[in-house]
């Protein structure tokens, strides 16, 4: 199983709403932050991601990033303990 961490920016609430339900449709998910996002899937892949999600952006001013996280070390700090542990979860 593949991890992905998307990172979302717009001002638009119902874009964010739109892109939000989006990232919950990829299958298992856990929020980050408000803009962050990791998302588990062996079926997609980053340019898969990227393009189910920037159709929905309209401005310039938007931002989307997509990353394949699985094998990176990584630390947190104040990340909820659910969070963290949905991270560390062997599937």
């Amino acid at each position: 199983m593949k991890i992905f961490l998307i990172l979302i920016q717009t001002d638009d609430e119902d874009i964010r709403n739109q892109l939000i339900e989006r990232i919950k449709g990829f299958g298992s998910w856990a929020r980050i932050s408000n803009n962050a996002w990791c998302i588990k899937s062996d079926s997609k892949n980053t340019i898969d991601i990227r393009d189910s999600l920037k159709g929905l952006l309209t401005k310039n001013s938007e931002r989307l990033l997509v990353l394949n996280i699985s094998d990176s070390a990584w630390a947190s700090y104040y990340i909820p303990k659910e969070v963290t542990t949905w991270l560390k979860e062997t599937p």
